[in-house]
């Protein structure tokens, strides 16, 4: 019944969505993705988990963090190789996992300071300065 509704929708409608540039770029990023390339997502995520864990959990350091943002580079310069047409979510839901790990391991290397439930080793006290909210992007820190 769904499926009659959907095709008597479609034929009654008199004007379509135009496909924007936006929305040809990203079909056009999306198709280079699909390179042929096999990757054992499991593995991946398995590992960016548990950098993450050890790098963003309420102890942290300076030199875990940075560590922990260069290791997420070399995991997206990986999946930037692609992968197999059937294994495209799970690389775009990891690249995903990987710019959040980025702009949350950047904000945390940004706070040179203790505050609340998030304590720094190397900066145990809380520094005035730093009452106010970061902001960061895919460009860094704002």
């Amino acid at each position: 019944m769904r499926g009659e509704s959907a095709a008597k929708r479609a034929g009654d409608m008199t004007s379509y969505l135009k496909i924007d540039a936006a929305s040809g770029k990203a079909r056009e990023r999306i198709l280079s993705l699909v390179s042929g390339k096999k990757q054992n997502f499991d593995e991946l995520l398995e590992d960016l988990q548990t950098k993450s864990d050890k790098a963003l959990l309420i102890v942290r350091c300076g030199e875990q963090l940075v560590s922990y943002l260069n290791d997420l580079e070399k995991l997206e310069q990986k999946l930037n190789e692609g992968c197999t047409k059937g294994g495209l979510r799970q690389l775009i839901q990891l690249q995903n996992l990987v710019a959040t790990g980025k702009m949350i391991g950047m904000a945390a290397l940004a706070r040179r300071e203790s505050r609340g439930s998030h304590y720094r080793a190397d900066f145990p006290d809380m520094n005035p300065d730093m009452e106010r909210m970061f902001f960061v992007n895919r460009k860094g820190l704002l």
